[in-house]
């Protein structure tokens, strides 16, 4: 299983949003949408942010120390490099379409066209 620091690194989806608490006072709110449950609430967008790296932390390490593989971000990529080729595949959510798949070739590779059988 992958390190703490290694989730804390990931481009998790967050957000902040300014809302009235029950007596009507501004408060902000952050949370992270991967992450059901992880928010933190502040006086101000900067602390709320702030706040929600601890909140991350905190619920991050609750799922590692449990034997539990946290749920990655929405906007991961992975590459896999194809065996036996020059190609590599990248994996990710890059639209709410669906996966974004893209093929690439390392620039030592020649085009295709200029390919020649083994």
């Amino acid at each position: 299983m992958k390190s703490l620091e290694h989730y804390m690194a990931l481009p998790y989806t967050e957000y902040a949003a300014c809302e009235k608490d029950c007596d009507g006072e501004t408060i902000w709110s952050a949370w992270v949408e991967e992450l059901p449950g992880c928010e933190t609430h502040a006086d101000t967008k900067e602390e709320a942010l702030v706040e929600l790296q601890d909140a991350k932390r905190v619920y991050l390490e609750g799922l590692l120390e449990h034997g539990v593989s946290p749920p990655l971000p929405s906007s991961s990529v992975w590459e896999v490099t194809v065996p036996d080729t020059p190609a590599s595949i990248r994996i990710g959510h890059g639209t709410p379409e669906g996966p974004n798949i893209s093929f690439t070739y390392p620039p030592a590779a020649p085009p295709l066209e200029e390919a020649v059988p083994a």
